[in-house]
């Protein structure tokens, strides 16, 4: 319809969001009721049982670079930006309801998982901060600047657990709690040789002391964050490996795609080669999520896009 002027009369039909853009985190999920990812500027959360757009999270005026669920409070986010902010999101308000501000820009940005009120976060000068959300404080831990962190991840079995993967493949496990830490050098040949830098490590949800841990070279090893020794070496993946998820249903079976193609190889801890391949796309993989019922997965591609697969049906 046109309005008396002559000028066409417009309205909103409908909001099509932006793409995954680039970042530390690929999309994320609760594992039961919500997924999201962020475009530059915003933060896209829908809903796992219909699909549908829930909420747009859009307070940035810089590029949005890591965002993560708090598992203690599945209504909240956090997210840190180029602008050198970390903030803690309401989502249904979509309103920060706290942030931290840093001199250094903040990369990454995880929760604890097995304490509440606590967030890791890493900034360009590699320096790991511990923000106590509750008391508003943060402390400086300097054990993992001695090269660029790629990824951080806090423990699944002791509270007080990090790992960060490194760009000179190296690996840091930092106790939070006796301030102590282990570094193991992935590129001395004893620790098996690896190159290309830590793409990914995950936690072994069913192991104290166990990481997987995916290289730039192709190569995905399990270590042992006490004894400081590789448990396991596979196969090496000509197209790479830029992502792992563990199987919670399968214990022993883990997920690993590649950022250059768009299959994903399932493999057991027992054995060196994969058990099998199914393909999700024809471009490269940026994240693979489980979700709660072991039959879905959240993927979200290099290009920029988002779905959940199912890996029964193999269909999205």
């Amino acid at each position: 319809s046109f309005c008396p002027n002559g000028r066409a009369r417009m309205r909103q039909c409908a909001l099509v969001p932006a793409g995954n853009h680039a970042n530390y985190c690929g999309a994320i999920t609760d594992g039961s009721k919500y997924f999201a990812y962020c475009s530059n500027l915003s933060i896209y959360v829908s809903s796992l049982e219909t699909y549908r757009l829930e909420r747009i999270v859009a307070g940035y005026e810089q590029t949005i670079t890591c965002v993560d669920w708090n598992p203690h409070a599945p209504l909240q986010l956090v997210a840190c930006s180029l602008d050198g902010t970390v903030s803690i999101w309401d989502v249904p308000a979509e309103v920060p309801l706290q942030t931290l501000k840093f001199d250094s820009t903040p990369v990454i940005a995880q929760f604890c998982r097995l304490e509440k009120g606590k967030v890791a976060v890493v900034s360009e000068d590699g320096v790991v901060r511990i923000w106590n959300t509750e008391k508003n404080a943060s402390i400086v831990v300097r054990d993992f600047n001695f090269s660029p962190v790629t990824v951080l991840r806090w423990g699944l079995k002791r509270a007080h657990h990090i790992a960060t993967g490194h760009e000179d493949s190296s690996l840091v496990f930092y106790n939070a709690d006796s301030q102590k830490s282990n570094k193991i050098k992935c590129a001395d040949q004893k620790n098996g040789g690896h190159t290309g830098g830590v793409q990914d490590l995950q936690w072994d949800p069913l192991s104290d002391t166990y990481c997987l841990v995916s290289f730039g070279s192709g190569v995905i090893a399990l270590f042992d964050c006490d004894t400081k020794a590789q448990i396991r070496q596979f196969e090496k993946q000509s197209g790479g490996v830029g992502c792992l998820e563990w199987l919670p249903s399968q214990p022993g079976s883990f997920l690993a795609a590649s950022p250059r193609h768009g299959s994903i190889r399932q493999w057991n801890v027992s054995q060196a080669t994969p058990e099998k391949s199914f393909k999700v796309g024809q471009g490269g993989l940026r994240s693979v999520r489980g979700l709660g019922d072991g039959e879905r997965i959240l993927v979200a591609g290099v290009d920029g896009s988002v779905g959940v697969n199912h890996m029964g049906r193999r269909q999205w």
